[in-house]
């Protein structure tokens, strides 16, 4: 008689050698992976250190709205007839950027461009970093708008304060990548695992905002941006404004949460004065940040626009301390608007004298510059009248209207 033999054990043996299979699927998929990571990171992520594009790389891991905005990815050219507007501040400039565009559009009879690199959080300290990379990029007219974020830079450890603000981990680390002229795969995923980037002060450093370091590093900062603007061959018109700041003296917290301060209403997500700092810090700091801006649009001969002395005091046009309601941005955008109204006339002079040359160089070689064709008036007998010169055509025919 044969014995019985379960079927339960070779069941069981199959799925031991499926398991080992699979196990060892997975673990040659893992291997795969791992080296594509390697790959990637050698030939892609850091390309031989001190090439242009390994720096490149290490510029748009930190800064990449210098090619999205197209400023670097399709700069603009001189002579391409546009009145080109570089935008540099943080995320209220950002907000602006829509409501601007307007404003130049009808300006310049819509031959405005404008180039957005503002960036929410991003500080004066940022703004100097993007023109350094710009070197000499030509547009015409550039606005600068910072104040409040400067103002996170005090809260900081004792002793630690850094007029570069390298004692901010954003600011170390680019510097240090900069200088050694690579990024690796590696350092880019562990910036987004540390989520190393300008967040909120940390709440125990507050009171350590509360001693102000930052205006003199704002000032460099401002004039480093200045210099490096007017050291290319087609130096832009630049204005400074003022920051605009509605922080009531009766600010808190729970007053702020719970709508009691009179803030406007409106699309951006609204933001306690605590993101930048104590409020007192805040007030102090912007302050202290709009006496530079001031002194220096008087120092350095720039374009100014008093921005704070036109929006503080109306609180309604905030959405919080420093965001604004849709009737805000307009307000904001239209007094920037004007305060431009020089560079666009110089710019339409320049235009117009260019366009008069080039007619000379052509009438100079016999030739003409392409005209746009006037309407030509017919009388009832037939006759054609050219609109523009007021001469008769008696032998054109009916056809040529």
């Amino acid at each position: 008689m044969l014995a019985y033999e379960p079927r339960h054990c070779s069941m069981t043996t199959e799925r031991r050698i499926s398991r080992r299979v699979w196990v060892l699927y997975a673990g040659y998929l893992c291997a795969l992976a791992a080296m594509a990571m390697v790959a990637f990171e050698r030939w892609l992520i850091a390309p031989p250190a001190g090439s242009r594009v390994a720096a490149d790389v290490v510029w748009q891991h930190y800064y990449p709205e210098l090619w999205s905005s197209g400023l670097l990815s399709e700069p603009p050219a001189p002579s391409d007839g546009r009145f080109d507007v570089l935008l540099l501040g943080g995320s209220v400039l950002e907000q602006l950027e829509p409501f601007l565009r307007d404003e130049f559009a009808q300006a310049t009879g819509a031959r405005a461009r404008i180039f957005g690199l503002a960036r929410a959080a991003h500080t004066s300290r940022d703004s100097y970093n993007k023109v350094r990379r710009l070197a000499g990029t030509p547009v015409d007219l550039v606005i600068v708008y910072h104040g409040i974020n400067d103002v996170r830079m005090n809260c900081c450890p004792p002793g630690t304060f850094r007029e570069d603000y390298a004692h901010c981990a954003w600011y170390d680390s680019f510097e240090r990548r900069l200088r050694r002229g690579k990024l690796t795969l590696t350092e880019a995923l562990q910036d987004r695992v540390e989520s190393i980037a300008l967040g909120a002060p940390e709440r125990e450093l507050l009171d350590e905002g509360r001693v102000l370091k930052t205006p003199a590093a704002f000032r460099k900062n401002v004039e480093a941006i200045i210099r490096r603007l007017r050291e290319g061959p087609r130096a832009p018109e630049i204005l400074l404004a003022t920051f605009a700041l509605a922080l009531p003296e009766g600010y808190t917290r729970d007053a702020f949460e719970q709508r009691r301060l009179g803030y406007g209403d409106g699309s951006y997500k609204r933001c306690p004065a605590e993101l930048w700092g104590h409020p007192d810090a805040v007030r102090a700091g912007v302050a202290a940040h709009n006496r530079v801006i001031r002194t220096l649009a008087l120092e350095r001969t720039t374009l100014f626009c008093d921005l704070a002395a036109t929006l503080d005091a109306r609180t309604e046009l905030f959405v919080d301390p420093c965001h604004l309601t849709e009737e805000g941005c307009r307000i904001a955008a239209g007094r920037l608007a004007r305060a431009a109204r020089p560079a666009i006339q110089r710019w339409l002079e320049r235009n117009s004298l260019a366009r008069t040359q080039r007619t000379d160089q052509a009438a100079s070689r016999g030739t003409a510059l392409p005209r746009k064709s006037k309407p030509i008036r017919r009388t009832s007998t037939g006759r054609a009248r050219d609109a523009s010169t007021g001469r008769w055509h008696p032998d054109r025919p009916e056809s040529g209207t």
